[in-house]
């Protein structure tokens, strides 16, 4: 499975990306694509990496008083 990667631009061709609305009927499928972007660069090391250390810093904060 390979991610696919889509920019819509406005009809002046400008590089605002245009953000469009989900609905129900395709929540399969935008989840689907969500899943296989996360698969082909998957940055939750980077998120949980911040976590731990953002809950280590309050908890040394925290000890020392």
């Amino acid at each position: 499975m390979s991610a696919r990667t889509e920019v819509s631009t406005d009809a002046r061709g400008s590089e605002t990306p245009v953000i469009h609305t989900v609905r129900p009927a395709e929540l399969g499928s935008v989840l689907r694509q969500g899943l296989a972007d996360f698969e082909a660069k998957p940055t939750h090391g980077v998120f949980l990496t911040l976590i731990y250390l953002l809950i280590a810093l309050f908890a040394a904060l925290f000890g020392l008083g």
